[in-house]
């Protein structure tokens, strides 16, 4: 993939993974990665433990790119904050204006 996780998170992930581990749960995180060229992408990753017996023979998991689904949900969220903005404004004229036409 090319990419690097930014600093900060490596101890956090491993104790959730132990703690899934130790509960037989399976592990899925959302995780943003920068490329060395600057970019950022996203990844979800989702991982079993592989038993063997009462021990651990090793890990399956799948990561996902979902750079693309991320930025559609910011698009998303920006557009409906613009429209919330613009009816809380049309809301306040209308209301000014039933207002001067009622006061002579």
């Amino acid at each position: 993939m090319g990419a690097q996780r930014p600093s900060g998170g490596p101890r956090a992930r491993a104790w959730k993974v132990d703690k899934g581990r130790r509960r037989g749960a399976p592990y899925e995180d959302v995780h943003r990665f920068v490329r060395p060229d600057g970019s950022v992408i996203w990844a979800s990753v989702k991982a079993a433990v592989v038993p063997n017996g009462s021990t651990i023979r090793g890990y399956i998991g799948v990561v996902e790119d979902i750079t693309v689904q991320r930025e559609r949900e910011r698009a998303l969220a920006e557009a409906k904050e613009r429209a919330e903005a613009a009816t809380r404004a049309k809301g306040d004229f209308v209301a000014a204006m039933s207002h001067e036409i009622r006061t002579p």
